[in-house]
């Protein structure tokens, strides 16, 4: 018998996998399924269950930005800043994705979220303002639904001014 024990609910046949719906509600948190497995003598085995956390909601990504918004930065070394929450009783935040143009989430490749302010490359190219695009991913699989752009974008300068030859005539 399948169900959620003590009230087993209906004998059923069944074969592996089983497939059932134990996520009847929008209540984040554990679910529990438990089974028993009979014979047709009659014969039940010990009660076996197993749980997850359902956590159907995807994190809220509310803003990225690139060096605290400066206009320019003297490396490809930049620090972004995610403004990211997953809700009190989500299953937390676990993968960062990143890129220079916008892309799927999806089917993005995902790093370990470090926590909100992490380094990230950007493209030595002088003449070329980036924006930072990023998607995060949580501990259930939930992905933001699109990529989010740095709120403003930045330019790598790596070299100094040029110099001037200033002459002074008498």
């Amino acid at each position: 018998k399948l169900g959620d024990s003590p009230d087993w609910g209906v004998e059923q046949a069944h074969s592996s996998p089983y497939v059932t719906s134990i996520l009847d509600n929008d209540d984040r948190g554990d679910k529990s399924l438990s089974a028993r497995f009979g014979d047709s003598a009659g014969n039940w085995s010990d009660e076996y269950t197993a749980t997850i956390f359902w956590d159907p909601d995807p994190q809220v990504l509310s803003g990225v930005t690139v060096n605290d918004g400066a206009a320019y930065a003297l490396s490809t070394a930049v620090t972004e800043a995610v403004m990211a929450d997953d809700g009190a009783d989500g299953s937390g935040i676990s993968g960062i994705a990143r890129g220079l143009a916008d892309f799927d989430c999806a089917t993005a490749q995902y790093d370990t979220y470090v926590g909100t302010s992490t380094t990230f490359n950007l493209l030595p190219n002088e003449s070329l303002a980036q924006y930072v695009y990023v998607c995060l991913r949580d501990k259930a699989g939930n992905t933001t639904g699109n990529a989010v752009s740095s709120t403003s974008p930045v330019t790598v300068d790596l070299q100094g001014p040029i110099g001037i030859k200033l002459a002074i005539a008498s």
